[in-house]
């Protein structure tokens, strides 16, 4: 795993922070199975076909994001956007299979919070999210854990994405309540 992360942080004279980054990620995975069994009639070890396998996974990932934060008088805003571009190639040893997947996302975020006294905190938000497959979940091979426990991975699985808005009342600054969907 390669990784790269630049950040940037600017407060202005309006009590506005700004903030900007981004990232770079590249993963190199390569998994070699060779399995195995005794051969009952000359004794010798004998590889399995059905459960060798190579498999080899990349994936590479840039990212860019900007965050606005605003506080005044008991309010506070926050804003910003996240950027990916990602990049993912999979195939077996052979080149018999193999996944390519390149997409682009927009990931914003808002953070909206009402103070009315150091006792009652009110805010209210919004995020997208992305969670990823990882390589052993795309591996289209059949893995022996043991003699009992088989895996598969599906080549076919896609990202799993989430909108998720919430409200949360904070009373005291330690007792809090939220609502999400």
């Amino acid at each position: 795993i390669l990784s790269s992360k630049q950040d940037y942080i600017k407060k202005t004279r309006n009590e506005i922070t700004f903030e900007a980054g981004i990232k770079g990620t590249e993963t190199n995975v390569q998994s070699d199975y060779s399995f195995h069994y005794k051969d009952s009639i000359s004794d010798e070890m004998v590889v399995d076909p059905l459960f060798t396998n190579s498999f080899f996974y990349k994936e590479q990932l840039a990212a860019g994001y900007f965050n606005f934060t605003k506080e005044w008088e008991g309010f506070g805003v926050q804003f910003g956007c996240r950027g990916e571009n990602t990049h993912i190639e999979a195939k077996n040893g052979v080149g018999s299979e193999s996944v390519n997947r390149d997409y682009f996302n927009l990931f914003p975020a808002l953070n909206l919070s009402y103070s009315k006294s150091e006792a009652h905190e009110f805010q209210l938000s919004y995020n997208r999210r992305i969670e990823r497959p990882d390589y052993g979940d795309l591996s289209p091979f059949v893995y022996r854990n043991s003699l009992f426990q088989l895996y598969q991975g599906n080549p076919g699985l896609v990202p799993e994405y989430s909108n998720t808005f919430e409200f949360s009342y904070i009373s005291g600054g330690s007792l809090s309540n939220s609502v999400s969907y």
